[in-house]
Order: structure tokens, then C-alpha cells, then sequence
């Protein structure tokens, strides 16, 4: 299920100055909305950074963890 984000540029209001330089570490953090809607779940997720010209940098896999609200 793809969770679209409220700014999909990361290179726009987020903190990294573009372009980003090979061998550096950068820290990207997006906030996804929960809704009430969703189900409990454990599950795994995936994101990637994607250049202007639409080829992948970098690739990541996170387990998430959908316990209700708070």
C-alpha cells in the first residue's frame, strides 16, 4: 500500500542541501499520517531517494508497527 507523502522532494524544505555528495551521511526524516482507518499491523516497509532523472540512489527496509493510538 503506498503511503504518499505531504513533500515528496527531499531536496525541498526538508534540511539537505541537493546535490548530495557521494561518501557523506545525510538524515531524512518524513511524518506519515496514521488514520484511524488503517488496520493493527506488523509489517515491513520500503523507501528509496530516487535522483531529479528518476534513477534509484539508495533503497531502504524498515519494519513498522501499527499498535492503535495514543
Amino acid at each position: 500500500m503506498p503511503f504518499p507523502l505531504s513533500n515528496p522532494d527531499a531536496c525541498v524544505d526538508s534540511g539537505l542541501k541537493c546535490p548530495l555528495e557521494k561518501g557523506e551521511s545525510y538524515r531524512y526524516t518524513a511524518t506519515l499520517q496514521v488514520l484511524k482507518s488503517y488496520p493493527r499491523c506488523r509489517c515491513w516497509s520500503s523507501g528509496s531517494c530516487r535522483t531529479r532523472t528518476e534513477r534509484t540512489s539508495s533503497a531502504s527496509r524498515f519494519p513498522l508497527n501499527s499498535v492503535g493510538t495514543l
